[in-house]
């Protein structure tokens, strides 16, 4: 009867834990399905929210790196959303196409160029690794 019982509370406590995990955030803000809060997916993206005061503001988002996203709208004076933008590249005859990020991060701090490796030039040489001319 022990063992059952132990058994038991092993297992509710796991349970609760790995549905701990996939709680959505209480931010009234976030769109229904959303597992972060926005501070950590605006700093994933090196966003902030802009300066002016901002109306019906809704977000969804991911800041891990593999599936890393961010949907978010507001509104806001036409002078506030165009200075954000282009505070941020973008183009504002085509404001739906923000600039690409010349690579991407790993562990949010080492930036990874798309055709440069992973790894410093010490390892291609120590492991003998061949690169493909085409990609660097």
């Amino acid at each position: 009867m022990r063992t059952r019982l132990t058994a038991a509370a092993v297992g509710a406590a796991l349970a609760l834990t790995l549905t701990g995990c996939a709680f959505e955030v209480s931010d009234p803000r976030a769109y229904p399905g959303t597992y972060e809060d926005l501070d950590p997916v605006l700093d994933s993206f090196r966003l902030t929210l802009p300066s002016c005061e901002v109306a019906d503001l809704r977000y969804t988002g991911r800041s891990k790196e593999w599936g890393r996203h961010l949907y978010l709208r507001f509104e806001a004076p036409t002078a506030c959303v165009e200075s954000y933008l282009t505070a941020h590249g973008v183009d504002l005859a085509h404001p739906r196409h923000w600039p690409d990020e010349p690579g991407f991060t790993v562990d949010g701090e080492q930036v990874l160029s798309p055709t440069a490796p992973p790894f410093p030039d010490e390892a291609v040489e120590k492991f003998g690794l061949k690169l493909d001319p085409r990609r660097t």
